[in-house]
């Protein structure tokens, strides 16, 4: 076989084995962006750039090594080999990083006062997770759950901040979860007033307009928090009047 033959029969199997390999990351992709990370945590906490890390990872690693092995003059028992040991790294890789972007999938957005956190279900160990109360000491497999935190005593609130100086911020300590619908009344009580946001951002109130109307407020009962995750700050909508929960938008809210 000529060599320029050859190379098209290896750019054939390798286009092949990207096509299956897309397949594939489409199919993770659903559960990563729809299940794990739903919109906005696919930005804002690293979701999408740990995807593209992994699939990326997957796209070039299989097809690569079909390229170097695939050779039509091989027996097809060793060219059977090749591709089951192909495949077996390609998979061993793909769950690798797909476990990676399992664990640091956000799990709970938790009210910190005149903040929320996003906690991602690596930062909480199995020991601390059982000292939440019940109905919270379960991770959910769709998106993080809204959570509030119950009222510190004056000596709980000396021990937060030695704990905070150490990494471990209230959001982070399951012992201190309670309900949103419980901590509701401090949240409508605390919220910023949206003029702030809506002065700072100006060209985002037809944006903001949107979410109010899905939300069926109006854009003046909104009152918003700035959420802190790993990519930064963005934003939670809430109504004034109630502290219901409406909707979260890509600004930075740390005004």
């Amino acid at each position: 076989m000529q060599r320029r033959e050859l190379l098209i029969s290896k750019l054939r199997a390798s286009g092949l084995h990207v096509c299956l390999s897309l397949l594939v990351a489409t199919l993770v992709g659903v559960v990563v962006f729809f299940l794990w990370y739903p919109n906005p945590f696919g930005f804002a906490s690293g979701g999408l750039n740990l995807f593209l890390l992994v699939t990326g990872v997957d796209l070039v690693l299989g097809p690569a090594l079909t390229f170097v092995a695939f050779d039509p003059l091989k027996k097809a028992r060793v060219m059977l080999g090749d591709f089951f040991v192909i495949g077996l790294l390609q998979i061993c890789a793909l769950v690798y990083g797909v476990h990676a972007v399992f664990v640091s999938r956000p799990v709970a957005v938790v009210y910190e006062g005149m903040r929320f956190r996003v906690v991602c279900a690596a930062e909480i160990s199995e020991a601390d997770l059982k000292k939440a109360p019940k109905g919270l000491s379960t991770f959910s497999l769709t998106g993080p759950t809204i959570i509030g935190t119950r009222e510190l005593s004056q000596k709980e609130q000396g021990d937060a901040i030695f704990q905070a100086l150490e990494g471990r911020d209230i959001g982070m300590r399951p012992e201190l979860w309670t309900s949103y619908k419980e901590t509701q009344s401090r949240i409508k009580q605390d919220a910023k007033p949206i003029k702030l946001l809506l002065d700072r951002y100006p060209s985002s109130q037809a944006a903001i307009d949107d979410i109010a109307k899905k939300g069926k407020v109006e854009t003046a009962q909104l009152g918003f928090y700035p959420v802190i995750s790993k990519q930064g700050f963005f934003t939670l909508l809430v109504n004034r009047n109630n502290g219901d929960f409406i909707d979260y938008i890509m600004l930075d809210g740390s005004l």
